[in-house]
């Protein structure tokens, strides 16, 4: 099997995985809305915005660096002390973070700096939250071994059992009337059970060591970028929640946090390319096959629009019945936001896409440069946007951080390394689904019985376009044909 096919089978190793995580997710949104209403669930999302700000903190880019140095390593006692080292940092950081942010909310809290939750209890929300912080950064840390050695098949089950065991949980401790408390309990509990199992697969595989906080040094000074780069990050995806509440209350980031996790089902898309893009052009970069490199970037773009553009397009027209279907009536303004988030998303899986070429180049301070200058276009567009049009301003402040995001991200990346952007195609794609969501508006679904069959439908003509327009050539079918047969077999 050569490279590419091996390429395009890991990425439908974790693109069914990522599938099956967004059902899930997908399945979790209706339980926690509807049975929280907008207020607590603007509450959890505040919540779970702090924790993946501080996560990183904890993370330390060591994660990023680990795929970046250690998969083409072979020594596999160097594999275990390095890897044994990076997880006892994480561990470290990661407990000390915890404290920092069970600290800081309860100042917050009883200073009543957070004016809206006056009457709500979510003291022990956020103590609870803080724990979060603990578990997110070991879990994301110790499963990334399987990402570094191309074990997608293994780290495609964790993904979906963790996501399965989190579902589970959830809707058990909400039947058991724990409310907020109980989702943070629920996610600590999933979280928890992953890094023991993930630790107990990895262990028996490479053995146990002493940790040696020194082999970490190197790892840490190649990750450090990747933390101003998450914190600049956050500040463009969920700082905009905070001013929402600060401006407008909780109820409003409810609304505007549901329409937002309906449109992370585009996320699925991106992951498993990125997932396996990293270690697989680290190794062909590295060994100087730039011609390869430039290869995988065409195909990684290339699959990846050919499945974002259908869905962004369709998101946006069925907002509303989806957001019926999966919420309550109080939930039904954040439609109007919808489109402006789905755009957002699309541009941002190709920013990823391009970032990765300043990963390889060593550009990350460029990077993070482009990052600082649209993070602080969006906290004044947020400034200045929100009062205004409310979360529409919001989601408009995202859009517009994104294109320039963007563009600038393409205009670093392909001074340092050019790779196609397939034109031709991408209008293809586009065409087919303007025709798809003629379809759907045609149709009009209501209801889950409608909107799933409906929704089907339409893919299955945005297919058929792609394909008479000859979106895909020959030598794309015939890779994907022989992956599934490979597979099938």
């Amino acid at each position: 099997m050569n490279s590419q096919t091996t390429f395009v089978r890991d990425v439908l190793y974790v693109a069914v995985a990522q599938i099956c995580v967004a059902f899930l997710n997908f399945v979790r949104l209706p339980i926690i809305s509807k049975e929280l209403g907008p207020e607590l669930y603007g509450t959890w999302s505040l919540v779970f915005a702090a924790v993946t700000l501080v996560a990183p903190l904890s993370i330390f880019g060591l994660n990023q660096a680990m795929i970046r140095m250690l998969s083409k390593e072979e020594d596999k006692e160097k594999i275990r002390d390095d890897y044994i080292s990076i997880v006892t940092v994480v561990l470290l950081l990661s407990s000390i973070f915890s404290c920092v942010m069970l600290a800081g909310s309860i100042g917050i809290l009883s200073s009543g700096m957070v004016r809206s939750f006056v009457d709500i209890d979510i003291g022990s929300a956020f103590k609870l939250g803080s724990f979060m912080v603990l578990t997110h950064a070991l879990s994301a840390i110790v499963i990334v071994y399987f990402n570094t050695f191309r074990k997608m098949k293994l780290y495609s089950f964790l993904l979906v059992g963790k996501a399965a065991c989190e579902l589970i949980l959830i809707a058990l401790f909400i039947k058991l009337g724990f409310e907020l408390n109980g989702v943070i309990i629920a996610v600590l509990i999933s979280g928890t059970i992953t890094i023991v199992v993930s630790l107990l697969i990895v262990l028996k595989e490479i053995g146990v060591s002493i940790p040696r906080l020194g082999r970490s040094s190197e790892y840490m000074r190649y990750g450090f970028v990747f933390v101003p780069m998450a914190m600049v990050m956050w500040m463009i995806a969920s700082s905009n929640k905070y001013m929402i509440e600060y401006f407008m209350g909780p109820s409003d980031v409810g609304i505007y946090s549901a329409a937002y996790s309906m449109c992370l089902l585009m996320s699925l898309f991106l992951s498993p390319i990125i997932i396996v893009l990293f270690p697989t052009i680290s190794k062909t970069y590295d060994n100087g096959e730039i011609e390869k490199t430039k290869n995988y970037f065409k195909y990684a773009f290339k699959y990846f629009m050919f499945f974002v553009i259908p869905g962004a397009f369709g998101v946006a027209v069925l907002a509303e019945p989806l957001l019926s279907m999966l919420t309550t009536g109080d939930f039904i303004d954040g439609a109007t936001v919808v489109p402006f988030i789905a755009a957002s998303f699309l541009l941002l899986g190709f920013y990823h896409i391009c970032a990765h070429v300043l990963y390889l180049t060593g550009d990350k301070r460029r990077l993070f440069q482009i990052l600082f200058i649209v993070a602080i276009m969006n906290f004044f567009l947020n400034l200045f946007l929100i009062p205004k049009i409310g979360i529409n301003g919001a989601g408009l402040s995202l859009l517009l951080s994104h294109i320039l995001l963007a563009i600038l991200a393409a205009f670093v990346a392909f001074r340092r390394l050019r790779f196609d952007l397939s034109i031709v195609p991408l209008s293809k794609f586009v065409f087919s689904a303007i025709v798809m969501i003629c379809f759907l508006s045609f149709f009009n679904p209501v209801g889950v019985f409608q909107i799933f069959p409906v929704m089907f439908m339409a893919f299955f003509i945005y297919l058929l376009f792609v394909y008479f327009l000859g979106g895909f050539d020959v030598r794309d079918i015939d890779e994907l044909r022989g992956v599934l047969r490979s597979r099938l077999n």
